[in-house]
């Protein structure tokens, strides 16, 4: 699986498809900061039926504004009632980089003076 790269907030999307999706509610994949366990992303979508059997999901979340490498932990179906099983084959090197995005700083266009109230 391709990698990806983000900037803080920015939306992240991932397509997966996958077979035995009757009856699940939504997919959910989870990322882990390399550093703090603490700090994931989660992305989440309903999946769909194609014309084929096969069953395709577009998972979306966001990036959070923790810099660093996210590596995908788990990847979960979501059936009604809450009940939750792991998919039996996992995101295998899938990393989301959340990098810093570049800003040019603001620059004076004319001259400057102090100002009254």
């Amino acid at each position: 699986m391709a990698n990806g790269s983000y900037y803080p907030g920015e939306g992240i999307h991932l397509k997966i498809r996958f077979e035995h999706g009757t009856h699940v509610k939504r997919i959910r994949a989870t990322f882990v900061h390399e550093k703090d366990e603490d700090t994931k992303i989660v992305l989440s979508g309903i999946p769909n039926e194609q014309e084929d059997g096969k069953w395709l999901a577009i998972l979306s979340g966001r990036a959070t504004d923790k810099l660093g490498s996210y590596t995908a932990i788990d990847l979960a179906a979501e059936y009604d009632g809450g009940h939750t099983i792991a998919f039996r084959t996992p995101l295998r090197d899938a990393i989301v980089l959340v990098k810093e995005p570049f800003v040019r700083p603001p620059v004076l266009v004319g001259d400057w003076e102090w100002a009254s109230k």
